[in-house]
């Protein structure tokens, strides 16, 4: 509760990063490195808060890199799962056959952890490729909660998909306040000349 609460402060969201760090650390510990393997994007998170909480715009760039790459590891990783455990998800594909769209279910989850496979790839790889991946898991993210309902809309997908939206929106965000700044800073620049 402390790490939400501090949070929200620019001065005092490093704190809550350190200490999602440190919960990060202690689950480790506690389930084996193995076991936490699915949750880099908490580590992604932390560092993106720290880095903009600390650093200010200086590092906005390096931390929005940083939290692409984590949040495309953790998709790796369950990418990477399909292909090397495919059956933890087929007592969910006998229970609810529809979500195979009449697909065999080991060709559909091999199918699945390639596109996710690829996906996040996309997200670390390129500029327009990454935003573009980022909008396409986005799409499968939220047509999650159709089937799932409240606990995917909660869950570590909502974070997933909430930090792709993120992605997706920020480069081009990014790109328009640098290109304001820029203009001031012109603007600026011929207001001194002209007064001199």
């Amino acid at each position: 509760m402390a790490i939400a609460v501090l949070a929200p402060s620019p001065r005092t969201a490093w704190i809550g990063a350190l200490g999602v760090g440190v919960l990060y650390g202690e689950a480790v510990a506690s389930y084996g490195l193995f076991h936490i393997l699915d949750y880099p994007i908490f580590l992604g998170v932390a560092a993106y808060i720290f880095m903009c909480s600390h650093y200010g715009d200086r590092t906005a760039v390096l931390a929005d890199a940083v939290l692409r790459s984590f949040t495309a590891i953790t998709l790796l990783w369950a990418g990477i799962e399909k292909f090397a455990c495919p059956e933890w998800s087929f007592t969910l594909l006998k229970e609810r056959c529809e979500l195979t769209f009449g697909l065999n279910p080991e060709f559909y989850m091999v199918a699945a952890g390639f596109m996710e496979f690829c996906a996040a790839y996309l997200l670390i790889s390129g500029r327009l490729a990454s935003r573009l991946a980022s909008l396409v898991l986005l799409v499968f993210f939220i047509a999650a909660i159709v089937p799932f309902g409240a606990l995917e809309a909660v869950g570590i997908r909502s974070l997933s998909w909430w930090w792709c939206w993120r992605l997706a929106a920020a480069t081009w965000c990014r790109r328009a306040s640098i290109c304001a700044a820029r203009t001031r800073r012109r603007l600026r620049m011929s207001a001194c000349m002209c007064a001199s």
